[in-house]
């Protein structure tokens, strides 16, 4: 895993949200909501962002919609061109 410090803010940076494999838990948000999940499959191209995640966790409930059920499984993918937007959900390795 390649970490970088950020010599200004003596911090780490996240990892790429491209980057992360089979069996790592990580943290997906979504419009408010943040929910560990652990990852499935890493379908990643060139054109996209994709993944197939298991839910593990509801850390802070979504504001707006019902939240998922532990254990359930969901895809969830954009575009490159869109990954930008802070509208579209993230995935982080910390909260």
């Amino acid at each position: 895993m390649i970490m970088e410090r950020n010599a200004f803010e003596g911090r780490r940076e996240q990892r790429r949200e491209d980057s992360y494999r089979h069996g790592e838990e990580i943290f997906y948000h979504d419009d408010g909501a943040i929910i560990r999940v652990k990852v499935l499959e890493n379908n990643s191209d060139f054109n996209g962002i994709k993944y197939n995640l298991q839910v593990k966790e509801i850390v802070s409930p979504h504001p707006f919609c019902e939240d998922p059920k532990v254990g359930s499984l969901f895809e969830c993918d954009k575009l490159r061109e869109a990954a930008h937007l802070s509208a579209l959900w993230s995935l982080t390795e910390s909260i």
